[in-house]
């Protein structure tokens, strides 16, 4: 049986908010008490990212199962959950994604809040300059 904490859902993401004890971690769990912003915990996305926000809605979505690169379904912690609802929650709060340095701010969210990940900001901007998915985004 999977230890309590383990498992992903209201109760764990906010205490992986906390446990994080950053002032990201605060915000976000404080935007979620006050009802600013809904988290949706659904089961997966077609390519396996870990969460998404709808710009127009407070609904941000945490996904259950991501994808790793060898395109093994992995079950998502509630600590790497919380990492990717404070990179949501921070794309939510700036009101989209216009520039490279909206993505770079997302990822030192998720970096505070997910004290497991260990990028530097020279790794995010590596990604950022080289991923077809930031291709389209300003310096």
């Amino acid at each position: 049986i999977p230890d309590e904490d383990d498992i992903l859902n209201y109760s764990s993401l906010m205490h992986a908010l906390r446990k994080s004890s950053s002032i990201e971690g605060n915000v976000v769990a404080k935007l979620l008490k006050r009802n600013k912003i809904n988290v949706i915990i659904a089961e997966k996305f077609s390519d396996g990212r870990g969460g998404a926000y709808f710009p127009h809605s407070r609904n941000i979505y945490i996904y259950r199962k991501l994808k790793l690169p060898s395109g093994e379904w992995v079950l998502q912690s509630p600590s790497s959950a919380a990492g990717f609802l404070a990179h949501e929650t921070k794309h939510w709060i700036d009101g989209g994604v216009k520039i490279k340095m909206d993505e770079v701010n997302a990822y030192m969210w998720q970096k505070k809040v997910d004290l497991n990940l260990k990028y530097t900001i020279d790794d995010i901007w590596e990604i950022l300059n080289t991923h077809q998915a930031y291709k389209h985004l300003k310096n």
